[in-house]
């Protein structure tokens, strides 16, 4: 008959493989431990922020040194090929083979900013150390069980995620929506948040529409308001901007005293004429001779 016991908090000795353990005294038994090159040259020290070199076929580890470090563990001791029950030393590494958990619980250096118990932990500046922050992010690799002040090391809880981050399955950008006329998929791998703000509309005034201006199909790339006023350019009382209704013969241009239309001669036809005048041998236009001779204009019936 089987006994449970819990790995962490109920074993203080090594646990033998043959027992089910790894063969330490840290107990990592629920624990996932990769043994990888130490790139280095030199001892790289117990818990340190790991990376791998190059691509992920490349076994070969050196400790983090940027925030946007892809983050395969921590540092938990070296592998002894000597010591088949043990195999996993946990003490600092020798500059060969190093002992790094990637899945789990361990302990990991800080930067100067310390840690705070619930944050996520992510990459720092500060070779092998990690950060704090209570915002999850693209970059973080684990959360953290214990605080931490100054560059001293607190309890951290990885996730395994070699890199990828615990939040980065979302990642959000500045929203970039093109208004077009046709559907397009995109290739951006950023979403777009709940509240954020889409340029629709801008503040420059419609342009101009000259009487007679031809057409144009435009090329904005924003939205028009629905009160928007178009400044409508050319004079309206010249008789060259207007265009009247076809005459027929005999029609006279007329002022209604709102448009210019045509109508056939009658009473109700006012137009402007010359003044004429009766000069005992025939008719002659009126003029005034106060204004140098300009021809007096009459406004009525035809």
């Amino acid at each position: 008959m089987g006994v449970l016991v819990n790995l962490w908090t109920q074993v203080r000795r090594t646990l033998n493989l043959g027992n089910g353990g790894t063969g330490n005294t840290e107990g990592w038994a629920t624990g996932v431990i990769k043994v990888c090159w130490n790139r280095t040259g030199s001892s790289i020290p117990l818990r340190t922020l790991v990376k791998l070199t190059g691509t992920y076929n490349d076994p070969r580890v050196t400790p983090t040194t940027s925030a946007s470090d892809k983050v395969l563990g921590v540092v938990v001791g070296y592998w002894d090929p000597d010591d088949p029950q043990t195999l996993i030393q946990a003490d600092a590494p020798d500059v060969s083979m190093v002992a790094v958990l990637t899945h789990g619980t361990t302990r990991v250096l800080l930067n100067s900013g310390g840690a705070t118990r619930g944050q996520y932990a992510f990459p720092s500046t500060t070779s092998g150390a990690a950060s704090s922050s209570a915002t999850v992010a693209a970059g973080a690799f684990g959360i953290y069980q214990g605080s931490g002040s100054g560059s001293a090391d607190a309890i951290v809880t990885l996730t395994g995620t070699q890199g990828a981050g615990i939040g980065a399955s979302t990642s959000f950008g500045t929203p970039n929506l093109t208004l077009g006329t046709a559907n397009a998929a995109g290739a951006a791998s950023t979403a777009i948040r709940t509240d954020a703000t889409i340029l629709a509309f801008d503040a420059t005034t419609p342009a101009s529409s000259p009487l007679g201006g031809a057409g144009s199909v435009g090329a904005a790339t924003v939205a028009a308001r629905r009160d928007h006023v178009h400044p409508i350019t050319g004079a309206l009382d010249a008789l060259s901007d207007v265009t009247a209704p076809t005459p027929s013969v005999g029609d006279v241009l007329t002022w209604t005293g709102s448009a210019w239309v045509n109508q056939s001669p009658g009473a109700d036809s006012n137009i402007w004429r010359p003044v004429m005048g009766y000069n005992g041998t025939g008719y002659e236009v009126i003029v005034d001779a106060g204004s140098g001779g300009t021809a007096l204009m009459g406004f009525g019936p035809t």
